[in-house]
């Protein structure tokens, strides 16, 4: 048991470090992927545009236009006193 234990901890490093690879990206395939992360950022953002901004925003016209509607009815009741 204390030998597996030694060998597993030996082994978890020697796993996580990472050796050298001769690989080659060609134009093709480095183009592709520039395309899938622009594409993966332009998602994000309209996935944050659909989900944040456009009901805060929806919110906030509400919220001004209820003010304005406040505003004038105050404003209607001192004229006719």
């Amino acid at each position: 048991m204390i030998k597996l234990n030694r060998c597993i901890l030996i082994l978890i490093p020697l796993l996580l470090l990472p050796g050298s690879s001769i690989a080659y990206i060609g134009p093709g395939a480095g183009l592709t992927a520039l395309g899938c992360l622009i594409a993966l950022l332009a998602g994000f953002w309209y996935l944050f545009l659909a989900l944040v901004w456009l009901p805060l925003k929806g919110f906030i016209q509400k919220y001004r236009k209820k003010s304005d509607v406040d505003e004038s009815n105050t404003e209607t009741k001192k004229n006719n006193k």
